[in-house]
């Protein structure tokens, strides 16, 4: 008979901290870190409310306060009919320190 649940000495380090992550809840700037992560190339609002994991309601305050705090821009596509967000350097600047700070923490 096959195991459905995996022994824990075989399962992997990583897989281990993505189940422990998936039960605790995201800090404000655990969400604007992956909001600005998912616009780098330019993304179109649903596509960061997809990537981010939020609704529309909750990715368009937390897109306020990034245009607001200049981390994000919004570029009018070449059809000039469609707006996508762009992460800016600050952003990005943002999120090398981040990263950082998971780092020394343990997060990551």
């Amino acid at each position: 008979m096959t195991q459905l649940i995996p022994e824990q000495d075989n399962v992997s380090p990583i897989a281990k901290a993505e189940s422990k992550k998936s039960f605790r809840n995201r800090s404000r700037i655990d969400i604007l870190a992956n909001l600005l992560s998912a616009a780098r190339g330019g993304s179109l609002k649903t596509h960061l409310m997809y990537k981010a994991n939020l609704s529309f309601v909750l990715a368009t305050q937390y897109l306020t306060l990034l245009l607001e705090g200049g981390l994000i821009d919004e570029v009018l596509d070449e059809d000039m009919e469609s707006k996508r967000y762009q992460t800016t350097p600050r952003g990005l600047k943002f999120l090398e320190v981040y990263e950082k700070l998971q780092v020394m923490v343990g997060n990551e």
